[in-house]
């Protein structure tokens, strides 16, 4: 699949899941890895989150160490990644797309059908319902 799908998914289906600090984490780790070959990689929060996120909550300032730590538990509980291991120089983790997430992706439903109003007898869709609500009571 490439890479520009990938974005699509991210922004129609994994976006809406998140809050702003969670998506921030989410499109570094996605820019580090996926976008560039690979899974997983080791990632040092104590230093990148100065640079990731810079005025959210509090203007100007990045987000802080519990901030971060608590919305990578949260990517977790929500499948968009994987804390495999603890390493000297960070946490070791596997990031996922959406469309490797179970359930995430819903099948979208097409209705650029045609559709000719002219066709359309609204005599009889009114009488029909009349009908269904007399049988009804």
């Amino acid at each position: 699949m490439q890479a520009e799908k990938h974005i699509q998914d991210i922004i129609d289906f994994a976006e809406p899941q998140m809050d702003v600090y969670e998506f921030a984490i989410y499109m570094y780790l996605v820019r580090h890895t996926r976008l560039i070959g690979k899974t997983e990689d080791v990632f040092g929060f104590k230093s990148i989150r100065k640079k990731m996120v810079i005025g959210v909550g509090e203007k100007g300032t990045p987000m802080s160490e519990g901030t971060c730590y608590g919305r990578l538990k949260s990517l977790e509980s929500k499948g968009f990644i994987k804390t495999l291991d603890s390493v000297f120089s960070g946490q070791r983790i596997k990031v996922f797309y959406p469309a490797e997430i179970n359930g995430l992706i819903k099948e979208v439903i097409n209705y650029s059908t045609t559709f000719n109003i002219e066709n359309v007898d609204f005599f009889e869709t009114a009488t029909t319902y009349t009908n269904t609500i007399s049988l009804q009571k």
